[in-house]
């Protein structure tokens, strides 16, 4: 699942390589409150068949993942997969609904660790804002992913793959889902050529593990599945 962190600057989000230890220390805490959590709640006097139930008529959109969870493990499974670093609101339900005490304190702490972290990302990114983004060329990826199979680090690994040491110069504007994966990025107007000619020598990776549909920097459409062209 992608664990973003969306921090709003005049409208756009933006994050880079820079950010990477921000982002790691947030999602550490969140793997942190996971694995003390998932006890507190399968020793709950909650019955699979009351919590499944419960989380059916509150959340029906997690209808199709609880189809097949028959135990309170398959269960937790269901509701950490549908949480994010910056969203624990079904666990915090299920805390709520069931009276499992025991977990407030640990919800009320990593709360309060998210919100210091995004603030002091919200200051680095303020610092850090790229001050011409005229100046930087579009670079737009189209993959064939399946959104809630894939994270974070396989966005990093995919900027790493195209880009080498470049990758450390882009931005990613945004990310968009529907029936494929579209994310926009920026890169520095100067680096253009180098930028097109690490993309074209790393095709056949970006097509291969991460199911490269579409790749355009600038004007200039490096690939292209539907016709095949590259520059």
């Amino acid at each position: 699942m992608f664990l973003i962190i969306h921090v709003s600057i005049a409208g756009e989000f933006f994050f880079n390589a820079a950010y990477r230890p921000v982002f790691n220390e947030v999602r550490g805490h969140f793997g942190i409150l996971r694995d003390k959590i998932v006890p507190l709640i399968s020793q709950s006097k909650a019955t699979a068949t009351e919590m499944k139930s419960f989380l059916q008529k509150s959340f029906p959109e997690l209808g199709p993942d609880l189809s097949n969870a028959d135990s309170i493990e398959d269960i937790i499974n269901v509701i950490v997969k549908n949480c994010r670093v910056n969203d624990i609101s079904i666990i915090k339900t299920i805390v709520l609904r069931f009276d499992i005490t025991e977990a407030d304190d640990l919800i009320s702490k990593y709360e309060d660790k998210v919100k210091t972290l995004t603030g002091s990302l919200k200051d680095f990114l303020s610092l850090n804002e790229p001050q011409h983004l005229n100046d930087s060329k579009t670079i737009q990826f189209t993959l064939g992913w399946e959104p809630d199979e894939h994270s974070l680090d396989d966005i990093r690994n995919l900027l790493e793959e195209a880009f080498k040491e470049l990758n450390k110069r882009i931005i990613v504007r945004s990310i968009h889902r529907g029936n494929s994966i579209i994310i926009i990025c920026y890169g520095p107007h100067h680096l253009l050529a180098a930028l097109l000619l690490e993309a074209q020598d790393n095709l056949t990776v970006l097509m291969k593990e991460f199911s490269l549909i579409r790749l355009t920097i600038g004007h200039y459409t490096v690939y292209d599945k539907r016709i095949r062209y590259k520059v």
